[in-house]
């Protein structure tokens, strides 16, 4: 991120992917819990949003509090540029629930996904 979102991590860390550089404002992150990597975050910082490209984490890691910490982070982040979050979900991904919770809405229904968005 662009160093506050996972500096403020108590619990998991983050570094650059190997040979990824931060392009037009898009970044990808390798998520670490104790020097192991445990997921990914792909996100395009664009000039009116942050669209999250990708978040996955490990199965064993799931449901664990990690993929809440990292969306506070992110969110965080768009609240202190004035920016809102957009992020493409299948509508049957179990992580919808989080989405929901951390307050974003549906915006539009694309067949198999969901543009969801979240608002400061």
């Amino acid at each position: 991120m662009t160093g506050s979102a996972f500096a403020r991590s108590r619990k998991t860390t983050s570094r650059f992917c190997a040979g990824s550089t931060p392009r037009h404002g898009r970044t990808r992150w390798i998520v670490e819990k104790d020097g192991e990597p445990i997921g990914r975050l792909y996100i395009d910082r664009r000039e009116d949003e942050h669209r999250l490209i990708d978040i996955a984490l490990l199965p064993e890691w799931r449901g664990k509090g990690v993929g809440s910490e990292l969306m506070r982070g992110v969110l965080d982040e768009a609240r202190e540029a004035g920016k809102l979050v957009r992020i493409h979900v299948e509508q049957n991904n179990p992580a919808m629930r989080l989405y929901k919770r951390l307050g974003f809405e549906e915006i539009e229904d694309q067949g198999v996904y969901r543009l969801m968005e979240w608002r400061p």
